[in-house]
């Protein structure tokens, strides 16, 4: 199973739910196949609906916020 997150820690298409799973307004949907979740996610972004939600120190856990959104 893939998700197409589009409101968490970091954004894109992922096989692992940790991304979301306790993000206050955390969004994600599960897709059988990756090019389904990738169209999913394209979509979203495209629309201007991916966004980050993040704490100050989940940079270090994370990786730079300039990073977070595939």
């Amino acid at each position: 199973k893939y998700y197409s997150v589009v409101v968490g820690k970091c954004c894109g298409v992922f096989a692992k739910w940790t991304l979301i799973n306790r993000v206050p307004g955390g969004l994600a949907t599960g897709f059988r196949t990756y090019n389904e979740a990738v169209e999913d996610y394209n979509d979203a972004k495209a629309w201007g609906f991916v966004r980050l939600v993040r704490e100050p120190s989940d940079d270090l856990v994370f990786g730079p916020h300039l990073q977070g959104v595939m």
